[in-house]
């Protein structure tokens, strides 16, 4: 690869300029020399010639060296000369600028200074790094760095080749939708968060492109929303005129996008989240909730593809703000945490089509209205806590129970003890102050039973072929 540097003398010369810019030694630079690019294209003699030229700050890489006076030998110099050369002995502490027009004005020497970088090192990344070190970073960017460097690579040694013949190189956004997509699906989600800033195209790749999280979670505090995708995070603080920023954690698993970007990659791809948790511990931080909902849905109508949402510690008043960023029929599950919606509340939540689509409904620790009960019907799991009902309340629950199609069971804790004499004797049967009744009834129109396995403060409800 190296001979085609014996037909190129500027060329040839370029390269021992690159190595006198690298190397201070004469003798280490000649080692190096060799060892690149071979010990058959110039002797020592030669090298050193050429060597001391560049060194001295002559760097005409044409020079015809018959034309030069004998040589003199240091003390044959006047005192002057001595002290002139002195001080400009060292190339690398001559002007940079003056070097860099040099190798601007001559590319067949900045083409051979890059083959020589190139036979020293196979990384390119690593060569332009080296590259601007030695000669300076404004000699060539590395789009052009690159395109030459390959072209050695690859085996293509003219120096002289005219790029304007060359095809218009393809950049990755010429590429079609599919294979950028496909380029996408190999990032994780950092990075493809990051790729998404890169231009318009990646953008809307990016935000098409459809994942599957298995756990979305929004922290809410009092200045602060935290949100968690799967093993990754993003912290936004509130700062002026109440816009969230983002703050930086400098951590690894740390996402790099803002919050008004957030819910357009996870809506427009339709991505399926499978668990969606919201949650406030801090009971101040309800006043953050009208904010970040704006925050979420600005500038585009969100709808967040999640087959469960778990709500833990929401005012009333958001309840339904919040479900209503779901998908209607993709969301299968709705838990409820620590939250108590009055009957209002509770009664316009079972009105709203996420609702009524719903497979499951667990509501933890506080009561529902059950005058709300009907209300439950179509769904096919249910958990929830009533309070107050009497032994008469629990036989109108079974007769609704039965009129449950879907079902398949149900959890109903009791937040008063009740009485099982009573229930017994409501039922009309016995019983033998186990602590326990069990009793089944058939479901019409259909060959199964209702089971309700009920101790003082539960009732499990299942459903049993006949």
């Amino acid at each position: 690869m190296s001979e085609i540097l014996k037909n190129n003398p500027t060329a040839l010369r370029a390269c021992i300029f690159y190595e006198c810019r690298r190397t201070k030694n004469v003798e280490e630079a000649f080692k190096n020399f060799c060892e690149a690019i071979g010990d058959d294209l110039i002797d020592y003699v030669g090298f050193e010639y050429w060597f001391d030229r560049f060194y001295q700050g002559n760097l005409d890489f044409d020079h015809d060296r018959s034309t030069d006076r004998q040589a003199l030998i240091l003390t044959d110099l006047t005192l002057e000369m001595l002290n002139e050369i002195i001080g400009n002995l060292d190339i690398r502490n001559s002007d940079s600028r003056q070097i860099m027009e040099i190798l601007k004005n001559n590319p067949t020497a900045l083409r051979a200074c890059i083959f020589y970088e190139f036979l020293r090192n196979n990384n390119v990344e690593k060569a332009y790094k080296n590259f601007c070190k030695t000669v300076g970073v404004d000699v060539i960017d590395y789009v052009d760095f690159e395109y030459w460097f390959y072209r050695f690579y690859n085996g293509n040694l003219d120096f002289y080749q005219d790029r304007s013949t060359d095809p218009k190189p393809l950049i990755l956004t010429d590429l079609p939708m599919e294979m950028l997509n496909e380029i996408v699906g190999y990032l994780d989600l950092p990075n493809r968060f990051n790729v998404r800033k890169v231009s318009r195209k990646f953008e809307k790749v990016v935000d098409r492109f459809k994942s599957e999280y298995d756990d979305i979670t929004i922290y809410i505090e009092t200045q602060e929303v935290k949100f968690n995708l799967d093993d990754y995070f993003v912290h936004y603080e509130n700062g002026q005129n109440d816009c969230y920023v983002q703050f930086d954690e400098a951590d690894e698993n740390q996402l790099n996008i803002e919050l008004s970007a957030l819910p357009t990659v996870l809506t427009t791809s339709k991505s399926l989240i499978n668990c969606f948790w919201i949650t406030t511990y801090d009971p101040e931080a309800i006043d953050v909730m009208p904010k970040l909902i704006d925050a979420l849905s600005k500038e585009v109508s969100p709808v967040f593809y999640a087959k469960t949402v778990v709500l833990y510690a929401q005012h009333n008043d958001y309840v339904i703000p919040i479900l209503l960023l779901f998908k209607t029929g993709v969301l299968e599950e709705l838990q409820l945490e620590d939250i108590k919606p009055d009957d209002d509340t509770f009664a316009k939540l079972v009105e709203i089509d996420q609702f009524k689509r719903l497979k499951a409904f667990i509501m933890f620790r506080k009561p529902i209205p059950f005058s709300q009960f009907k209300k439950l019907s179509h769904l096919a799991t249910i958990a929830v806590y009533l309070d107050r009902v009497s032994a008469e309340d629990i036989v109108i629950l079974r007769d609704i129970l039965l009129q449950f199609v879907n079902l398949k069971s149900a959890h109903i804790s009791l937040i008063n003890p009740m009485n099982l004499s009573e229930f017994s004797t409501a039922f009309g049967i016995d019983y033998d102050n186990s602590g326990q009744i069990i009793c089944s009834h058939p479901i019409p129109n259909s060959d199964k039973m209702l089971i309700l396995d009920i101790v003082n403060c539960s009732i499990e409800v299942t459903i049993e072929n006949d």
